[in-house]
């Protein structure tokens, strides 16, 4: 696991700078939808049958989750959410 990645080190320098907690990062509710579906498993085709959106809208929304929890992929953000208690 690489933690020099500039993800990584905002997180750290915000877990520093408020005192050691790390505040939950702010999704919308559609990004929740989407990364509840790729916990569970789903294709982002899938993922777009299911909520009525385009694959390249599900891909749009998993894009913005993983830059929003500073995750290096679709996977990890999924396993962050969960370890966050977002999902």
């Amino acid at each position: 696991m690489e933690h020099s990645t500039p993800g990584f080190m905002w997180a750290i320098s915000i877990c520093w700078a408020t005192g050691g907690t790390m505040p939950k990062p702010t999704l919308t509710p559609r990004e929740l939808e989407v990364l509840e579906l790729i916990a569970r498993g789903d294709t982002s085709q899938q993922i777009g049958a299911s909520l009525g959106i385009t694959k390249r809208t599900v891909n749009a929304h998993a894009a913005s989750v993983v830059h929003k929890l500073a995750a290096s992929n679709r996977t990890n953000a999924a396993a962050i959410a969960v370890r966050l208690g977002l999902i």
